[in-house]
Formats: C-alpha cells, structure tokens, sequence
C-alpha cells in the first residue's frame, strides 16, 4: 500500500496528496535544531482581554494553525519576558522558535523549539508561557487581514492566561531513515488537580509556611477600622477642616498628625523651659535659705545652686548641719536692726528717770 500525507496548501485553497514518490516534498518548514517542549497556550472559552471578550473555539484555533502554516508571520519567536513582564519583541530575549501548532479536546498547544542554554531551565525554574496574538493579522503578501495570527510565545512565570498544561520535552523517536516524524512525550501526562477549597488552601498555608492567613485578614480589618475611626475622630473635633459635604480621609488625617504633632513639640519645649525655670527658682530659695541660716558661705551660693539641680542627694549629704560661723545675735533684740536698738535704749532711759522723779518729786528734764 502507498505512503501518503496529508497537509495545508500554501494558501489554504485545498488539500494537495503527496506520494510517497514525493516524499522529498515533505519537509517541516521550521526544523527543530535544539530541544523541543510543548505546551499549551490556550484553553478553550471566553478570553477576556482589554475591555473585550474573545470566543477561542475550534474555528478561531483553526485559523490560528492555518495562518501559521502558511507563514504569515514567518518568524514566531519565543523570547523571554520582560522585567516588568512585558511581551518583548527583542531578539536579544529570544532563546528558540514555535515550530508547531496543536490542537485537543482542551485547546490549542505550541511546540517550542529552544536553542539556547534555558532549555534545562523549561518546566523547572521557566515555568509558563504567554501567546502574543493579533486577533486579525494583515498578510503582507496578500495585504488582507487573515484574522487570529501568533505572533510569539513570550517565556514568563506570571501568564495572563491561567490554569494550562505545563511544558513537556518531545524527541524525535523515528528510526533512521523513516518516512515520517513521530513525536514522543518523555514526561508523564499532566493530570487536572482539583482546586483547592479555600479553607485547604488556608490550611495548606498554615502547614507549608507557618502563615495564619485568618490572623493576617483580622489585622488588616482592625487596621481599616482604627484609620478610619482616627479619621473620622480627627474631623469631628476639628483638627481637620472640611468644607459642607467634604468627607476627611486618610491623607487628611495624616495631616492633622503631622500637624498636632507639630504642635505638641512646640509647646513641650516651653512647659520644659517653665520647669527649668522653676526648678531654678526653688533651688535658689534653698540655698539661700541655708546662707541666712549659717550653714552654707555666700561665696558658694552659685555652685550649691547648680549642685541642688543636678545631684540633689550629693548636695543634702555635704551641706553643713550646723552653722559654718557664729551669728551676731542678741536676746530680745533683732539682729542688724539698728533702729530696734535705739528704740529699745530709749525707754530704758524714761524708764530710769521715771523713776528718779518718782523719788525726788521734782521734774526732771530729759534729754534724748
């Protein structure tokens, strides 16, 4: 029985049979060079995209193979995302070629033909891939919109599209010399893991990193609750001005802090320069106290003063007990009262020449 195979006319206008005769005609147009992986790039369904829903189906994978085929972007390359995980078209980014397009009962699968070193990082520490697709592409040669077109498979860890199949290494199995190309899976079939349920995935949390996730959620509520009742606390008694019908928020009530803040520091430092000052007065008023009292020299006053302020209870233990020299005092008269004195001798001499007219009965004049 013939060999024969079935592909793409150029041009989409039909199928052409090709022999086994013609078997020199049969050639991949994108030859694998390095290490080929496959992996899925689109799921069928709804692809919700810049404000506007894509239906992915069948048809619309269809033409994607078709356009491929027919090289209408000729070079589909696979560069490495950005670091701002931006699709990128620099070649500099590149590490291999989208040699095939698939499709299953799940969507539509790329075969990436890597050429560079990353080939040992792919489904390891290269983990996803992202389609760059041009929902209606023009074809240069023709200068007519094609519709859904692959641009470049983009190597990132953070695709857009999520939930699809890992990559996979294929090899080339076919013995030497046969008439065909068989592509072979090396590593096991993914299997579709049910989801995590949320209270599995706060448990998994908890068990696998130590994280409560319920304990983070608390406090970033209670911290919701304590801005907003701050905020709202600072307006109600005025430190934030609101015009009618204003609501204060969070950067107002900033504001306010920095500005009562603001406030407190200016009016510490002059309740601080107050008790200084009356610190400074009191201990003045000790001092001097115990100068009158004898017990500490006039000459020493300012160094007592400074002592009393600084290391009260070295001052209360080197402070005379008893006076340092003897007072000039006098019983019954007031010491350094002159006019007290003079007083006082004056009705001792009435008093004396009361007394001596009192026993001569004869005036007596007196002179003061």
């Amino acid at each position: 029985m013939d060999t024969f195979a079935v592909i793409p006319a150029p041009r989409g206008a039909g199928f052409v049979e090709l022999t086994a005769d013609d078997a020199d005609l049969i050639e991949l147009s994108r030859k694998p060079q390095g290490r080929v992986f496959r992996k899925q790039i689109l799921h069928y369904g709804d692809l919700h995209y810049g404000g506007r829903t894509v239906k992915v189906d069948e048809d619309f994978v269809d033409t994607m193979i078709l356009n491929f085929t027919n090289n209408v972007a000729d070079i589909v390359q696979v560069p490495k995302a950005g670091p701002k995980n931006e699709h990128t078209e620099d070649p500099d980014r590149n590490i291999g070629e989208v040699i095939a397009i698939h499709k299953n009962a799940k969507g539509a699968y790329v075969d990436i033909d890597v050429r560079t070193d990353d080939a040992d990082k792919m489904g390891k520490t290269l983990l996803g891939a992202s389609a760059l697709l041009h929902l209606d592409y023009k074809d240069t040669k023709t200068d007519k919109h094609v519709g859904p077109t692959l641009l470049h498979t983009a190597i990132t860890n953070r695709p857009y599209v999520t939930e699809l199949d890992g990559f996979e290494e294929l090899i080339a199995a076919s013995a030497q010399g046969a008439d065909d190309i068989e592509m072979v899976v090396l590593t096991a079939t993914p299997t579709t893991e049910e989801p995590m349920t949320y209270d599995e995935w706060v448990a998994a949390g908890k068990a696998d990193h130590n994280i409560d996730v319920p304990s983070l959620i608390a406090a970033r509520d209670e911290g919701i609750q304590l801005s907003n009742a701050v905020t709202t606390t600072f307006a109600e008694t005025g430190l934030i001005a609101l015009s009618a019908g204003e609501s204060a928020t969070t950067a107002d009530a900033i504001a306010a802090v920095k500005g009562a803040g603001e406030k407190i520091v200016e009016l510490t430092a002059t309740i601080d320069t107050q008790l200084q000052e009356a610190a400074l007065s009191a201990a003045t008023a000790d001092v001097q106290e115990l100068i009158d009292a004898g017990r500490i020299l006039p000459k020493d006053k300012d160094g007592y003063v400074e002592l009393k302020l600084s290391k009260p209870d070295i001052f209360d233990k080197i402070v005379s007990e008893k006076p340092l020299v003897e007072l000039s005092r006098e019983d019954g008269l007031t010491p350094n009262n002159d006019q007290a004195q003079v007083s006082a001798v004056d009705a001792e001499v009435i008093r004396l020449s009361q007394l001596a007219h009192d026993k001569l009965d004869a005036p007596v004049a007196v002179a003061s």
